[in-house]
């Protein structure tokens, strides 16, 4: 009759653990159609840094991508979310613990008798928890949406740091075009202030002009020494990307700013959500938080453990597996008296689903930004290079005929001088400019691109499907 009940009980039990509790569902974002500016038709690949058909830079991205310090802190932090995912899984299955040991001593009892003689032991204990309300399940999909957004975590870091050292990158080709076109600035400038040195001497100028050129010699000097600064400090920044000491970092290899790719396409803005790992980070983080409010309700509720036991005692070790005794028991632990805590972790747990939804809102319209701000200022920009070249042949035009004019005796130096500034200032601009116009390029690819890397498989496949936002 008792074994009866008890396996009624047992049941019953068992069929309450069909009442898991279901994680509250977040509205879907709503998205638009289509963006507002449009791309190009050009796919774009996987690894974006390729657009560029630059071979150094592709050779410094694997480096990067293999031993930059902070991309394998985050991988760290993968391998620890895994870890925990693996702990979570743990829960649903149950744990058997071996225990052996020996006593040495009088009036030791053994089967019952006691004797003057040592006693062996060795027990098995076995402990389940059945999971009624889903509280174990709702943990272990908790823990694989952490693991998930770990992942893409990863992809993010990886995007970051490929979009940086390509912009270091690419500031050092302009650095060192820069100072090549300022060396060329200076040569120039040094011929002219030779001859203004002739024409002093020979009393056919005036000392303010030789002055003035010998001002614009220095400043081109000066301008050089600050480039090479930042030429410098660009290089330790760069090295530090690739994990190099900064007395290891790479030359430029470059001295020209690349001719750019046609625009990639920009597809739609569902695509973009589905693909880009950062927004795949919010909506992992977000069903996570669903699952975390599984957890909390299911607190509330009672818990049901199964604890089972076998043990043997002997004098001697040949007898001890001969005689066992066997114990059965089941706890229903319910929380009576908690002053309120856990009915305050349930509102937590909902208050925290509703940050993590406006934050994956707040990241996707930022996404959406990123996109169209890169297309305009590409457009913008290159308008603005159209207008920088025009400016660049009337200023070429302007100092030639100002040099004219002073060879005849008809013009002022200090024309020739302004024409030379202007030009020598152009020229330095159309070089800035075009390097900004690779930024507002990276920057697209940067906010188009999925994730770079291959990451390892977890060691588990988790059973909870991720709905992608409609």
């Amino acid at each position: 009759m008792r074994r009866g009940l008890r396996a009624g009980t047992l049941a019953v039990f068992v069929l309450l653990g069909g009442c898991a509790i279901n994680p509250p569902s977040s509205k879907p974002v709503s998205l638009p159609e289509q963006f507002g500016q449009t791309g190009g038709e050009v796919s774009l690949q996987r690894q974006w840094w390729r657009e560029f058909d630059d071979p150094a830079l592709n050779a410094l991205m694997e480096e990067a991508l293999a031993g930059n310090p902070g991309l394998d802190a985050v991988r760290a932090r993968l391998r620890q979310a895994r870890a925990l995912w693996r702990q979570a899984d743990a829960e649903a299955f149950p744990s058997l613990d071996l225990s052996v040991g020996a006593t040495e001593g009088t009036n030791v009892a053994v089967n019952g008798v006691e004797t003057d003689a040592a006693a062996r032991s060795v027990g098995l204990t076995a402990g389940y928890e059945v999971d009624l309300w889903g509280r174990i399940g709702a943990q272990s999909r908790s823990s694989a949406m952490n693991a998930a957004a770990s992942a893409e975590a990863v992809q993010t870091a990886a995007l970051t740091l490929t979009a940086e050292l390509a912009r270091q990158w690419y500031g050092m080709a302009e650095s060192r075009q820069i100072l090549e076109l300022l060396q060329a600035q200076e040569a120039t400038a040094a011929e002219y202030l030779e001859v203004l040195r002739l024409r002093f001497i020979s009393g056919q100028t005036r000392a303010a002009n030789l002055l003035q050129q010998r001002d614009l010699v220095a400043s081109l000097q000066a301008e050089q020494a600050q480039t090479q600064a930042g030429l410098a400090t660009a290089r330790h920044a760069l090295a530090a990307l690739l994990g190099r000491e900064p007395a290891q970092a790479p030359d430029s290899g470059r001295a020209a700013l690349p001719v750019l790719p046609p625009l990639p396409a920009t597809g739609l803005p569902a695509e973009l959500v589905r693909h880009r790992p950062d927004l795949r980070r919010a909506l992992y983080t977000l069903r996570a938080a669903e699952q975390d409010v599984a957890v909390a309700v299911a607190q509330r509720f009672p818990r049901l453990n199964l604890t089972g036991s076998a043990s043997s005692r002997s004098a001697e070790w040949d007898g001890l597996l001969d005689n066992w005794s066997r114990t059965l028991v089941a706890d229903l632990v319910a929380p009576l008296v908690d002053g309120g805590r856990r009915r305050a972790e349930v509102e937590r747990s909902r208050a925290a689903v509703d940050e993590v939804l406006a934050d994956y809102r707040e990241a996707i319209l930022g996404a959406f930004v990123e996109v169209e701000d890169a297309l305009v200022r590409e457009r913008s920009q290159r308008r603005f290079l159209a207008r920088v070249d025009e400016r660049l042949q009337l200023n070429r035009q302007v100092l030639e005929r100002q040099r004219d004019y002073f060879r005849s005796g008809d013009g002022d130096f200090l024309n020739v001088l302004d024409a030379q500034r202007n030009l020598q200032t152009r020229e330095r601009e159309r070089i800035t400019a075009q390097r900004q116009l690779i930024e507002f390029r990276i920057a697209l690819y940067r906010a188009l691109a999925g994730g770079l890397i291959d990451l390892p498989e977890p060691e588990q496949k988790s059973e909870t499907i991720v709905h992608e936002p409609s």
